[in-house]
């Protein structure tokens, strides 16, 4: 029931609204000065409208460019770090073998070494 309410409700305002629009056509079709009035006023209100759109777009593409600069500085950091976390590796690689082959050494010593009091 209330579906059939709220169609026959949307149905009454669309006719409302054609009604008006038909009017007004009618009002600016028979009087020039009106209609010259309500389409300069249309035309200035889509003019202030491009005109701020046209204002976020060039904000919204500066953010952008400001956005894919950070992008790319970070990008590169992240490359840098990349190569430094791998010269570290390394490092530390060779570092653990020489501290394997300084281990083995100092035991080959420390057997080879006779103990006397």
């Amino acid at each position: 029931m209330r579906k059939r309410e709220a169609v026959i409700c949307e149905k009454e305002e669309n006719i409302e609204t054609q009604e008006k629009s038909l009017l007004t056509f009618l009002d600016l079709k028979f009087e020039p000065n009106k209609a010259k009035n309500f389409y300069s006023k249309t035309v200035k209100n889509l003019k202030v409208k491009l005109n701020e759109y046209i204002r976020l777009f060039e904000e919204y593409r500066g953010k952008y460019n400001k956005l894919t600069v950070k992008y790319t500085n970070l990008e590169q950091i992240n490359t840098e770090n990349k190569i430094e976390n791998t010269r570290l590796k390394n490092e530390n690689r060779k570092l653990r073998v020489a501290l394997q082959i300084y281990k083995k050494s100092d035991s080959i010593v420390s057997n080879d070494i006779e103990y006397t009091p």
